[in-house]
């Protein structure tokens, strides 16, 4: 198996149970990518139903600062189109394109 291209590095044994849940879920939804060639707005509409609006950026998540970079790195590698947000802020440019309904993009932010 190839190794997952978002963040390999990760400690995983040594993190928080929900931030080990999310890196591992996103390097399933890597492998499923590849298996059912999955591309742009497909990518960014698994990502959206494997986590509900508010979990990527539940407290627990937030204390590894570097999985949003990394997570928009990834998305965009993806072919996810991420816009920019006019805050100019990472969590809001995750929020407000992955979630594509305005009520989910308001939950996650």
């Amino acid at each position: 198996m190839e190794q997952s291209s978002f963040m390999p590095r990760a400690p995983i044994s040594s993190l928080d149970v929900e931030l080990e849940r999310m890196i591992c879920s996103v390097r399933e939804l890597e492998a499923r990518i590849s298996d059912e060639q999955l591309a742009g707005p497909q990518v960014r509409a698994a990502f959206a139903r494997m986590f509900p609006p508010s979990a990527p950026f539940r407290p627990s998540i937030r204390k590894l600062a570097e999985i949003y970079p990394v997570m928009r790195i990834w998305l965009n590698q993806n072919d996810t189109a991420l816009s920019p947000h006019s805050s100019h802020r990472i969590t809001m440019t995750l929020a407000s394109t992955v979630y594509s309904d305005s009520e989910d993009t308001i939950a996650a932010m």
